[in-house]
């Protein structure tokens, strides 16, 4: 039923408002004002109850997520103050305090008389604080063409830095020039969060002389700072990269000190708040004779130019303790340019250059040696009783196996064969067919053998690393019958152990390791460990530690045997064929060796190495020497240098403390 709507009259409203009075009934619509009252009470209104109750809860999720809101936050906040706190601390001043690194000083290097080889001068160094870096492009833009370097280079060591501590200076340049610090500090406003700090550079005052030995520092690199074993060190620093730096990183490197300092907005410093005082690492004594090394290098490269040869090494040991007193390998190189930090065109001028002045000869290299292993083979023999003293074996030119033809030095000279020998007779002369028939055996006369060769070969430390204290030493290399069919796919033939036992064909020995070798027939039969750092000191000189002469092995050859052999390589010099040292100071005993080695030349030749081994004096043995020049020619031209490094020695070598 359709019911007929009015609107309450606004002036019978005003009126009821205003006087209280009732308002006329008849304005209203009776029907109306019933249905009005009813509705109060309709089904519509609990329709409107029912849908307050159901928007009420649909708030509940929402309490539910806010109320979770509070936890988490609750929880982050004490997060950051209990557990990150020190952090946030940090980070809060890291407008106004910096932590600078100070630099431990590394140990010195000094020879047997206190001389220096190594030590720290005064350097400067560019460093980044991370945290205050404020434009990171135009910084790297200005630094790039300061410093020389591309920017990716400049935005890689600063990536490098942040990961490795934002809020402390981290060195990427070291060895500033001073004209490059000028400029830096011409444009410091530009240049927030780069500063220039003082260094300490590694100083080698004779550069080339002791280069091998002493090594070199270079800068760590990040795939060095990624393992555990270089946890200490930060970017910049600079590590023992070869040689006794190498050897003895563990002692020579400092500890770093540390300041906490107060800088302003500009990053200027204002004061120092705290404090941690660097630590010099310990120093090294070696067993080195400065002037005799220095001495014996200028002999040696006029030797290398005299005689045409690539390169050359010359050994000096104490013949009853094996202290190291010269160790020279040549052409060397400036280990100063790697401690300053070397460019990259520096580097590759050294890695490219045929010579291989970084290649150190003495220790890595592995050479021929000929005859300087005949003292060996002799007294091989003598102790296993294949000859005795008075044993004599005719030289007649060659021995004749069959089509092979294996001659002495004299028959290839065109000279006249040496006829009946003894083994002193044989070790003067040098005669190949005596050596190869004690070693191969020949009609009657039986011989070592392969095996038996072998055998004394490493009892003498021809076949391992002697252990000297250096890294890269490499081990010589004796040959054998499973060896040559594995790798040459061949059998072992007798004219093998004819070559073997004159140094020639497949064996390989260092030189350190030869003159070790002759070592243990100077001092009566021990094979010493050849080393080069006699004492450990701290920074006030006091002593930490003393290395003592250490006995790898003895008693494997009778005194007696030993003493033929000494003979017969002191007839070699007085009487033989080193007719270099005949007029030497001192007496001295020697053998040397021609060693062929690479192709034939158009006229069936070998280029040959040239060495000469011995000791001095005779009489009572003090050293052991070895000259070596690589490609050299004739052995007597490693004897002439030897005769001059003799010489000097004992003459005005004597005073060998100044």
């Amino acid at each position: 039923m359709d019911r007929k709507r009015t609107k309450i009259s606004p002036n019978t409203l005003n009126f009821s408002l205003k006087t209280g009075r009732k308002a006329p009934i008849k304005d209203y619509d009776t029907n109306e004002a019933q249905d009005w009252q009813e509705n109060l009470f309709s089904p519509m209104r609990e329709s409107r109850f029912e849908e307050t109750k159901i928007n009420i809860w649909r708030l509940v999720p929402f309490f539910g997520i806010l109320i979770f809101s509070l936890f988490l936050l609750a929880g982050k906040s004490w997060h950051l103050q209990a557990i990150e706190g020190d952090k946030n601390l940090i980070l809060s001043e890291g407008n106004r305090i910096r932590i600078k690194t100070l630099p431990g000083a590394r140990g010195k290097i000094y020879d047997r008389f206190q001389k220096i080889l190594a030590r720290n001068g005064p350097g400067l160094k560019l460093v980044v604080v991370a945290s205050e870096i404020e434009d990171e492009n135009r910084i790297i833009q200005i630094l790039s063409p300061l410093l020389g370097e591309s920017e990716q280079e400049i935005r890689s060591k600063i990536d490098e830095a942040k990961k490795e501590n934002a809020f402390s200076g981290v060195a990427i340049k070291t060895n500033l020039p001073h004209e490059t610090q000028l400029e830096i500090l011409a444009r410091q406003k530009e240049l927030k969060g780069v500063s220039i700090e003082e260094d300490i550079i590694r100083e080698y005052p004779e550069g080339e002389v002791f280069s091998a030995v002493c090594g070199y520092t270079g800068e760590i690199s990040s795939d060095e700072l990624a393992k555990p074993e270089f946890a200490a060190y930060t970017s910049g620093d600079f590590i023992g990269r070869a040689g006794i730096e190498g050897s003895y990183e563990d002692e020579l490197k400092g500890k770093k000190g540390r300041e906490l300092i107060e800088v302003d907005a500009f990053g200027k410093e204002e004061e120092v708040l705290a404090r941690q005082d660097p630590e010099s690492g310990n120093s090294l004594i070696l067993n080195l004779d400065f002037a005799l090394q220095k001495k014996a290098k200028e002999y040696l490269d006029e030797g290398i130019k005299n005689y045409g040869a690539s390169g050359g090494v010359v050994i000096i040991e104490k013949v009853q303790t094996g202290e190291i007193l010269t160790s020279i390998s040549s052409p060397s190189f400036d280990n100063n340019l790697f401690a300053k930090g070397i460019s990259q065109a520096e580097l590759a001028k050294l890695l490219e250059d045929p010579a291989q002045p970084l290649f150190n000869r003495a220790i890595s290299g592995t050479y021929p040696c000929g005859s300087t292993i005949k003292p060996m083979v002799a007294a091989a023999a003598l102790e296993e009783k294949i000859i005795t003293k008075d044993t004599k074996i005719l030289d007649k030119g060659a021995i004749q196996i069959g089509a092979y033809r294996f001659p002495c030095w004299t028959s290839s000279w065109g000279l006249a064969p040496h006829g009946l020998l003894n083994v002193e007779e044989a070790l003067s002369q040098s005669c190949d067919v005596f050596f190869y028939t004690i070693g191969g055996g020949y009609e009657n006369q039986p011989g070592l053998g392969v095996a038996k060769l072998k055998e004394y070969a490493l009892k003498f430390g021809l076949m391992a690393k002697t252990g000297i204290d250096l890294p890269a030493e490499t081990s010589g290399f004796y040959p054998d019958e499973e060896w040559k069919l594995k790798e040459k796919g061949e059998p072992w033939y007798l004219g093998d152990t004819y070559w073997i036992s004159i140094g020639q064909s497949y064996v390989l020995v260092t030189p350190l390791q030869l003159n070790n070798y002759l070592n243990a027939i100077a001092n009566g039969g021990k094979l010493m460990r050849p080393y080069l750092v006699s004492a450990i000191i701290d920074e006030n000189e006091n002593p930490m530690f003393n290395y003592q002469p250490e006995v790898i092995r003895e008693g494997f050859i009778a005194s007696e045997n030993l003493a033929i052999v000494k003979e017969g390589m002191r007839k070699s010099v007085s009487e033989g064929i080193i007719y270099p040292l005949r007029n030497s100071k001192v007496a001295a005993a020697a053998k040397t060796g021609t060693a062929e080695y690479g192709e034939k030349d158009a006229k069936g030749y070998y280029e040959t190495h040239a060495w000469v081994s011995g000791f001095a004096p005779y009489d009572n043995p003090e050293i052991t020497f070895t000259v070596f020049l690589e490609g050299g020619g004739a052995s007597n031209n490693a004897a002439e240098v030897a005769k001059k490094i003799i010489d000097w020695y004992y003459t005005e070598g004597q005073n060998r403390g100044s």
